[in-house]
């Protein structure tokens, strides 16, 4: 599903250790912006305010019920992707 936020630039993975940790390195441009919406000032619309503040919000509860990894263990799918290295 495209972003609604206006031309996004991110990048994340997401992997799980032996522990059951989830990590999530992640990098993105004006995402806690686009949390406010209209009032960000760069293009960010109602959509992308209700995009942003969602996946913050599953994230975050995620993160808080545990070990991240437990529930939610890595798959993986390099290879799945559009731009993986061949």
């Amino acid at each position: 599903m495209p972003s609604p936020v206006a031309r996004p630039l991110s990048g994340g993975s997401y992997s799980t250790s032996r522990s059951g940790a989830g990590v999530f390195p992640t990098g993105t441009m004006r995402w806690v912006c686009a949390m406010r919406g209209r009032a960000c000032g760069h293009g960010a619309d109602d959509a992308g305010r209700a995009f942003t503040t969602q996946v913050t919000g599953t994230l975050v509860r995620a993160m808080a019920a545990g070990p991240l990894g437990h529930d939610h263990p890595s798959r993986p799918n390099s290879k799945e992707l559009l731009s993986a290295p061949k």
